[in-house]
């Protein structure tokens, strides 16, 4: 979808982005990571929590245009979310950017 550069991305969708980025790409997780332990990870550092609902309809955000792969485990019915490369790109930018802010 081209419109993707055109989206403007929320604080979550940007955390989500950004620590997804950060794990497949610094820390080498390979396949996607279960929506509720991606969750976990951006309230870590959080002093107001990210609530569940909100998590989930950014990440649904995400998926329709086309940032973030959706899988659903066949057994359990559990979510999962990975980058897209199309959302790759534009983590890549979200994660240098907040890393040299903090530097």
């Amino acid at each position: 979808m081209n419109n993707q550069t055109s989206t403007r991305l929320s604080g979550v969708q940007k955390d989500i982005l950004f620590v997804l980025y950060g794990l497949t790409e610094r820390k080498n997780v390979t396949g996607p990571l279960p929506a509720m332990q991606l969750l976990e990870l951006i309230n870590r550092g959080r002093l107001n929590q990210v609530a569940d609902t909100n998590f989930r309809r950014s990440c649904h955000t995400l998926s329709q245009h086309g940032l973030l792969s959706k899988f659903r485990d066949r057994q359990s019915l559990k979510l999962a979310f990975g980058l897209t490369s199309s959302g790759s790109e534009i983590a890549q930018g979200i994660y240098q950017k907040r890393i040299e802010e903090m530097g």
